[in-house]
């Protein structure tokens, strides 16, 4: 049902999957490293389709530095993953997850692209991979710093594929070397939760080209702000 409903959101508002399911996971009792593996893998599957689909619209240079900039983050996350208390996590990914919708919906609200950040692709790239290997949500500076962009549609899904597919395989090789990788969160729950997620992203999509796009991305991270105070009060 989290997976369904996590997958059905953002698939209609473009992204917020891992920012939905993530706090709600752990909301339900499953550890930190078995949320992170699962998200890692669903969103590497699910979005490795939209990355070859548009794959011709896909800023190769700019996922490049992503890319690399990302493993330092990454690094250093699997650190914290396996040495610091499950609870903190927990609180951690709440005040996140609130923080980034905030950063989001501020990144919607500007009219017009903010001025050039120096560095800011290696910056986003240097948190995405952090907050990939903790929390699992990777995707959330990508998708301030697009939005910061202002790409267009097809472009800002494009980078956003591409980018999900190379650092969450990033992530969970990251996660498989240090041993904080949990095989059973691939098998079976990943098996199992797939098909629902696969369901709710496509469902979500026919949802969200019939409704105003900023009425359903404010329910959405409407949403995800609940879930990350649900996660602070139940860590």
């Amino acid at each position: 049902m989290v997976t369904f409903f996590a997958a059905l959101l953002g698939g209609g508002a473009g992204f917020g999957y891992a920012l939905l399911s993530a706090p709600f996971l752990l909301m339900i009792g499953l550890s930190p490293p078995f949320v992170v593996t699962a998200n890692l893998t669903i969103g590497l599957i699910t979005r490795l389709m939209v990355a070859w689909r548009l794959r011709y619209h896909i800023t190769r240079n700019r996922i490049l530095i992503l890319l690399i900039s990302s493993v330092p983050g990454s690094i250093i996350g699997v650190i914290t993953l396996t040495r610091v208390d499950e609870s903190v996590i927990r609180m951690a990914t709440g005040i996140l997850v609130i923080v980034a919708s905030v950063g989001l919906i501020y990144s919607t609200s500007r009219p017009e692209p903010g001025p050039p950040i120096p560095g800011g692709a290696v910056i986003t790239g240097i948190f995405a991979g952090f907050l990939g290997t903790t929390t699992s949500l990777s995707g959330v500076p990508a998708a301030v710093y697009f939005i910061r962009e202002r790409l267009e549609p097809a472009r800002f899904l494009a980078d956003m594929a591409a980018f999900f597919v190379s650092v969450n395989l990033l992530a969970l090789g990251m996660l498989m070397i240090s041993g904080a990788f949990v095989s059973s969160a691939l098998f079976p729950a990943t098996l199992l939760w797939l098909p629902g997620a696969m369901i709710g992203n496509l469902v979500g999509t026919a949802i969200g080209r019939r409704l105003p796009y900023t009425l359903f991305r404010t329910f959405t991270l409407g949403v995800v702000v609940v879930a990350g105070i649900l996660t602070i009060i139940t860590s």
